[in-house]
């Protein structure tokens, strides 16, 4: 009888195990709807913040993209997942049709399914997707993922929150996946879409543009786009200064253009993860935190997207230039992690003449007094003379939870020696 009884309490405790295990696997796979949906964000760390728009993508596919309907509750068709690449990069569209429905937070995996972060039980584990970002009330958002001229088939999982609202206040909330091929394995409801990139033709491009692929649309031939002909903002008060690393004076952080053409410009994440240079140091400009995450010791890391924003008065992004991007990988292993820098321009009429930047813990370098400083000096990175049109670096060491300054002056190649 005795032996009966711990028969029945083993297989009693195995079966609580079982259930207690199961049910950390749905919570890890929820926390990022249940955990963060609060209103009123912009973007998270995790983000590849959206740099084009859907009519750059439609000129620079290799073929018209494919639709994929967006399900909100399993059942409620409320937009596309529309997916398309160049020689470059797949490009990952959520669009919301249904007016009514309104986006606040994307999550999305993309690659070798192999590699896709799913519990013991199949359901994948939405925290701990590669791309992921806050919205405050949008219809559309973009992800941009390097492939390299590498057309393998690959894997996306476009998650989503989607909710309607009275004015600024969500009225229902429904989580909502891309509807692909192949439905996850654990029980949870949601797909994954398997995409065959398109190869290019060799110039890499179906727009009908020049071997450079540039496309400047205000008139005229500067390599700006903000109606004027000498590179220059337009939402300044005319009393302009260079406000770029080591440059300031105790001015209010005006736009930094020369009257040459050339631009200072930063990298910028979002609202959250970004702090202004303006308060502490008298000048625009941002500093970046990239939080810790987990992902950066699995194979291949995390690839990171922000945009260059030149003459950004104020630190106000609206009144700026977005003149490229910084692209950031974070990988590692055994407790060092590395990170690897791109920056790009997105336009073949401007050069890059000066790179600053700056990784590490604090928010800010620190002078030889311990005191934080924005001086170039400081920072680990420091060129000046050159003329590129884009910039690479590796084997940075960086910290778990680190920082970054990324500034440069840009100038139209016209006035370059």
């Amino acid at each position: 009888m005795k032996k009966k009884k711990s028969i029945v309490i083993g297989l009693a405790l195995l079966f609580v195990s079982f259930l207690s295990c199961d049910s950390e696997d749905q919570i890890d796979s929820l926390n990022s709807i249940n955990g963060s949906s609060s209103l009123g964000k912009s973007v998270n760390q995790e983000s590849q913040t959206s740099l084009i728009t859907k009519e750059d993508i439609e000129a620079e596919s290799c073929d018209d993209p494919i639709n994929f309907p967006l399900m909100a509750g399993q059942h409620i068709e409320v937009g596309v997942i529309q997916v398309s690449n160049d020689e470059n990069n797949v490009y990952v569209r959520y669009e919301i049709t249904e007016s009514e429905w309104w986006l606040t937070e994307t999550h999305l995996f993309i690659g070798d399914i192999g590699s896709a972060p799913f519990t013991n039980s199949g359901n994948p584990q939405i925290g701990r997707f590669t791309y992921q970002s806050d919205h405050e009330f949008v219809h559309e958002f973009i992800y941009t993922h390097p492939i390299d001229g590498n057309y393998e088939e690959i894997s996306i999982i476009a998650h989503g929150v989607v909710v309607q609202r009275d004015g600024d206040t969500a009225t229902s909330n429904e989580t909502a996946f891309g509807k692909g091929q192949t439905e996850f394995d654990g029980n949870r409801w949601g797909w994954i879409i398997n995409y065959q990139p398109v190869e290019c033709d060799d110039d890499g491009n179906n727009d009908g543009t020049g071997d450079d692929g540039s496309n400047d649309d205000d008139g005229n031939d500067d390599g700006t786009d903000n109606g004027s002909d000498d590179g220059t903002s337009n939402g300044t008060d005319g009393d302009t200064t260079i406000g770029g690393i080591g440059g300031t004076d105790g001015n209010t952080g005006s736009d930094s253009s020369s009257d040459n053409g050339c631009m200072d410009a930063y990298a910028y994440s979002n609202d959250i993860q970004s702090t202004c240079l303006l308060d502490e140091f008298g000048q625009w400009g941002w500093t970046n935190l990239v939080n810790e995450n987990s992902q950066h010791y699995v194979p291949g890391g995390v690839n990171y997207s922000y945009p260059l924003y030149a003459s950004a008065y104020q630190c106000d992004t609206s009144n700026s230039i977005l003149i490229g991007e910084m692209r950031l990988n974070v990988q590692g292993g055994d407790g060092k992690l590395y990170a690897k820098v791109d920056i790009v321009l997105n336009n073949q009429d401007l050069s890059i003449t000066d790179v600053n930047l700056y990784f590490g813990s604090s928010k800010y370098p620190l002078d030889e007094r311990g005191q934080p400083t924005i001086s170039s000096d400081a920072f680990d990175i420091n060129l000046t003379g050159l003329n590129e049109k884009s910039f690479s670096a590796t084997w940075i060491e960086w910290d778990p939870e680190s920082y970054f300054i990324a500034h440069v002056k840009v100038c139209p190649e016209a006035s370059l020696p």
